[in-house]
């Protein structure tokens, strides 16, 4: 792990997120997993970000599309679940679609939409 001095080793970051990202994480705060949607909430082409951390969930939305060879996004919103109220993280896929949803304590909490490529 060299060459990044930060919250995060974001060697496995897209380039495209590492700023917005960085400047969502906590002192101390570990990534574990990253996941790039593809689709919007109507199933259209889409751009976002799904990143696991050891303490919650973090949701980049409403980033639009970037276009081809973009270095930067301009980050729309972000949302933050809580490890603790993560109940579980489900998948579904028909037909070359797919959705990942988060399930809190007493309901569907939020969902993301991708492609199967």
């Amino acid at each position: 792990m060299t060459g990044i001095s930060s919250k995060t080793d974001t060697t496995p970051i897209p380039p495209i997120w590492r700023a917005a990202l960085e400047s969502q994480l906590e002192s101390g705060e570990r990534l574990v997993a990253i996941f790039e949607p593809d689709l919007d909430t109507q199933l259209e082409f889409a751009d976002g970000l799904v990143v696991l951390t050891d303490r919650r969930l973090l949701e980049l939305t409403n980033v639009g599309r970037r276009s081809t060879g973009a270095t930067t996004a301009t980050p729309a919103n972000w949302r933050s679940f809580p490890i603790q109220r993560v109940v579980t993280l489900r998948t579904r896929e028909a037909a070359g679609l797919g959705v990942m949803e988060l399930v809190g304590p007493t309901a569907l909490e939020a969902s993301w939409h991708y492609t199967k490529a």
